[in-house]
């Protein structure tokens, strides 16, 4: 029996320009494509697990590429390997790469993954494999599967002077059967066409990439971030928001980044394939100390806990832990602090957590980075620890049930993930002007209904009501 867990979307944003003779102006970021070739901008995004609570699903895209009517195959990946976090992609969405290649009739895309790395929490009640329940647990990785998408709408044809989205959705329902095994056998493909709006308008958002600056120049207006998933280079421009540089740099603009930053970006993609900073939030001067982002899913005592990494930046001090489940203690005078990127919390909520000195604010589903000041143990038979001195609170990612009707900014959830170890029904705030909801008609919290399923990109805040402040819901 095969075990619902979750989606995987490739969202294929296609602009072809065709270049006259006369000389039409240049797309932002480069020269206009030559006449009868295609410009193939490849995000990917993930719909909600369902069942078991995944805490971490990384898996290597090692390749893709598309093949011709007449056989030939052209590569369409950005980088040799890409890795992806497909639990962030529940709310989030990444980019493979931007790619030409010439006009014409393309009758199938190839995609081979490599070497999936699965962290789970197990709460069903039952041992799932060697799994016991109330366990994490970190599932056999295989080496390599590759699979064709020959559904509609391929075979496609391009044809030069046109603009496409084109949408894949990939069902990894088929991919872990009920002892969690990792498998890539063939999966039921479904796809459609969706036109944006405009050659040069927004066709994505990578929201909250976490990395390091690198090369900002500031006469391009542009600057690279380096996240543990991907490399990004994105411009800035005069709606770009700089937030809390203003302890460190009062110009607030690009002339503020300095390679090595610690930053949270929220990026956009444009039709052209080029990349827009919409907000760059500060996070920390030049990293020194490694910096590990993880889902908390126990709270020991109040100086320690549990978390599964699922981005580590390595910094000046070692050993920095690969994915899956690590022990955190608290050193003495630790400090916490909302990473709330512009989000205007209730006063209470935000000045509870950022207050706190010790472990009474985490909670089990929150997501938080923590700063390595040091480590200890890890021979001799005690656990390897990883000494925090400073623990942010970041963004989760969670799926869950709306129930009733909104009232004003809020709304009521409930089925949400196992590992936040509730049934009953939560409030959500959201803000106006700061929430995105997506997949949805207008855009607007008046657009959910009793029993949609949603996924929330929110901070947790567990001993205040409410306990959730979305920026982001993504309608299923």
């Amino acid at each position: 029996m095969k075990r619902n867990l979750a989606r995987l979307f490739f969202l294929i944003a296609i602009a072809l320009a065709l270049a006259s003779c006369s000389g039409l102006p240049g797309q932002p970021g480069g020269p206009p494509p030559v006449s009868g070739t295609a410009t193939v901008n490849i995000t990917f995004k993930d719909s909600p697990p369902v069942g078991v609570t995944i805490l971490s699903f990384q898996v290597t895209l090692s390749g893709l590429t598309v093949t011709s009517s007449t056989g030939a195959v052209t590569a369409i990946r950005g980088q040799a390997t890409q890795l992806l976090e497909l639990a962030n992609l529940v709310t989030d969405t990444t980019q493979i790469s931007k790619t030409v290649f010439n006009a014409g009739n393309y009758t199938k895309m190839t995609i081979a993954f490599a070497n999936p790395t699965v962290v789970f929490l197990n709460q069903t009640g039952a041992a799932i494999g060697l799994c016991l329940n109330n366990t994490v647990c970190q599932l056999p990785s295989i080496s390599a599967g590759s699979f064709d998408v020959t559904s509609s709408p391929f075979p496609l044809n391009l044809i030069a002077g046109q603009q496409i989205n084109l949408q894949i959705d990939f069902d990894l329902n088929q991919a872990l059967d009920a002892s969690m095994n990792v498998s890539f056998p063939p999966a039921v493909v479904s796809a459609k066409i969706i036109n944006p709006t405009a050659v040069n308008g927004p066709v994505g958002a990578f929201d909250d990439v976490l990395g390091t600056i690198s090369n900002p120049n500031t006469t391009a207006n542009t600057f690279t971030v380096i996240s543990p998933i991907a490399i990004y280079t994105a411009s800035v421009d005069a709606t770009t928001v700089f937030d809390g540089f203003i302890q460190t740099c009062v110009a607030n603009d690009i002339t503020c980044l300095a390679n090595n930053q610690l930053v949270s970006v929220e990026l956009q993609l444009n039709a052209d394939g080029t990349m827009l900073a919409k907000e760059i939030d500060f996070l920390n001067a030049p990293i020194t100390l490694s910096e590990i982002e993880g889902v908390v899913f126990s709270v020991d005592s109040p100086t320690q806990f549990q978390i599964v990494a699922v981005e580590v930046l390595q910094g000046g001090f070692g050993p920095a832990p690969s994915v899956g489940p690590i022990l955190v203690a608290l050193t003495s005078s630790p400090t916490f602090k909302v990473d709330a990127k512009g989000l205007v919390l209730p006063v209470s909520a935000q000045s509870l957590f950022e207050n706190a000195t010790d472990t009474s604010e985490l909670a089990p589903g929150q997501r938080v980075l923590i700063r390595v000041a040091s480590t200890s143990g890890g021979t001799g038979g005690t656990p390897l620890t990883f000494n925090t001195d400073l623990v942010r609170l970041r963004y989760s990612r969670i799926t869950a049930t709306v129930t009733g009707t909104f009232s004003g900014n809020f709304f009521d959830i409930n089925n949400l993930p196992a590992i936040f170890n509730t049934s009953a029904t939560l409030q959500v705030q959201t803000f106006p002007g700061q929430t995105v909801f997506e997949s949805t008609p207008n855009g607007a919290i008046t657009d959910l209904a009793n029993g949609d399923s949603v996924a929330i990109r929110m901070l947790a805040i567990p001993n205040v009501a409410p306990s959730f402040y979305a920026t982001k819901v993504r309608k299923n």
